[in-house]
C-alpha cells in the first residue's frame, strides 16, 4: 500500500533500518529527526501514518514531561493519524510507559524491532488491528 509516511527518529542508522522497510513497501517516507520537524511537516503534508521513536535530542515534546515519541503518538491518535513506536524499552528504563499506550492500542515495539512496528502499523491501516 503506497502512501506518504512520517518517520521520526533522530539515530541515521536507525532511520535508514526503517526507511529500507517502508520504502520496499512502496512507501514514500519523509524523515524527522526532532519533535518540532516532526511536527511542521505533519502541519505541511498528509501523512498516511507515523512511525516514530520514544525519545528525541529535545527530550520533551508538547510539555515538559513527556516524551517526544509520547507526544506524537497522542496527537496522531487524537487526529485519527495511524501511529506506531519503535524504541529499546530497556535502553530508556520505562516500562511502565509500554502498558499505557499498549491499552490506547498504539502498537509498541519494546526491542527496536522495525519489521514488527512497521508490520502492525500496516495492519492498522489494513483495518486488521
Amino acid at each position: 500500500m503506497a502512501g506518504i509516511v512520517l518517520l521520526v527518529e533522530d539515530t541515521q542508522e536507525e532511520a535508514d533500518s526503517a526507511l529500507r522497510i517502508l520504502k520496499e513497501r512502496g512507501n514514500k517516507v519523509l524523515l524527522a529527526q526532532t519533535y518540532e520537524q516532526a511536527r511542521a511537516i505533519w502541519e505541511t503534508v498528509d501523512v498516511q501514518a507515523i512511525l516514530t521513536d520514544l525519545f528525541y535530542p529535545e527530550k520533551t515534546g508538547a510539555d515538559a514531561t513527556t516524551p517526544c515519541g509520547i507526544s506524537i503518538a497522542i496527537e496522531a491518535k487524537m487526529t485519527g493519524v495511524p501511529v506506531a513506536i519503535c524504541s529499546r524499552v530497556e535502553h530508556h528504563s520505562c516500562e511502565w510507559l509500554w502498558k499505557a499506550w499498549l491499552s490506547m492500542g498504539i502498537p509498541v515495539s519494546e526491542a527496536k524491532d522495525w519489521q514488527w512496528t512497521i508490520n502492525q502499523l500496516f495492519l492498522i491501516l489494513q483495518g486488521k488491528q
